[in-house]
């Protein structure tokens, strides 16, 4: 098993621990034992080369690893816009970064506005669960602002704003409803690169 870091957060957990309801800590495969469980060999690398007609791998740190089968995991990276937008930017990926980008996130000094909006760019449910977490987290760092959520799509979707109604308990006990908009929009993505 070739993965660049030893431990890593599982997906499913992710808007999870966005919302506040785990530590980053709770939320993470240990690859090197799980590798080890299951009788593997754990490498801490990146493939960053495929020979498969002579069944190699190159990687970054090592020079080459030998293969019968290679199943690969390539995931995806995004990239934020580079140039100033006055906006907070957050990308999803990769993962094995995103815990420093949502801190960063968090602890810069923000507006707080009357009314936030929380743009996703992604309707699918890792979009649809990822503006919930955010808005989550936003309502109980700024309880008085309004908060709207906005997921861009190319796909057909049951466009229009839909209103969801999210009842919890908190901390003492007590159960609260709060109703949370959110927009789904028809929008070609321009100046968010994606690999």
């Amino acid at each position: 098993v070739v993965s660049p870091s030893a431990w890593a957060p599982y997906s499913g957990m992710v808007p999870g621990w966005l919302a506040g309801l785990y530590r980053f800590d709770e939320i993470g495969i240990d690859m090197a034992a799980l590798a080890q469980a299951c009788g593997a060999r754990f490498i801490e690398d990146e493939v960053i080369g495929l020979d498969p007609v002579r069944r190699l791998l190159a990687l970054r740190q090592h020079e080459t690893m030998r293969f019968d089968v290679a199943s690969l995991n390539v995931g995806s990276t995004l990239y934020a816009p580079t140039h100033d937008t006055g906006q907070a930017w957050l990308s999803m990926r990769p993962l094995s970064t995103l815990r420093e980008r949502w801190d960063a996130m968090l602890a810069a000094p923000q507006h707080t506005a009357h009314v936030q909006r929380v743009v996703t760019a992604g309707a699918g449910p890792a979009g649809v669960e990822s503006v919930l977490a955010v808005m989550t987290r936003l309502r109980t760092r700024h309880p008085s602002s309004t908060l709207q959520g906005l997921l861009l799509t190319r796909d057909d979707l049951s466009l229009g704003t839909h209103v969801i109604t999210v009842t919890g308990t908190d901390t003492d006990g007590d159960s609260s409803s709060k109703q949370v908009s959110i927009t789904i929009a028809n929008r070609q993505f321009s100046g968010i690169p994606c690999s």
